[in-house]
């Protein structure tokens, strides 16, 4: 778990799904609806907290052992999750 806001999230690689990405091409993003429902039931499965404005890795533990990671974070003045995702995969950004 981070304790710096996803703006400060230090250089490096950060995990989306299945592969990890650096941070230069990487964005927080609203999470789908279907997803941010797996990605609650996933912490609340493991007692993993997540807690307003500080980003935390969710390992999404699945039956074929694919085990998909991703770095959520919960704004504050937001109801939604959002993940940190590749730029490329980001529909809808103004």
């Amino acid at each position: 778990m981070f304790s710096r806001s996803p703006s400060l999230l230090p250089d490096g690689v950060y995990p989306f799904a299945m592969d990890e990405y650096p941070l230069a091409v990487m964005a927080m993003a609203e999470a789908p609806a279907e997803l941010e429902a797996l990605l609650k039931a996933t912490a609340r499965a493991t007692g993993v907290e997540i807690i307003r404005d500080i980003p935390v890795e969710l390992i999404c533990r699945t039956p074929d052992g694919l085990d998909p990671r991703f770095m959520v974070w919960w704004p504050l003045g937001s109801d939604r999750l959002h993940i940190l995702t590749p730029k490329e995969l980001i529909r809808g950004r103004a």
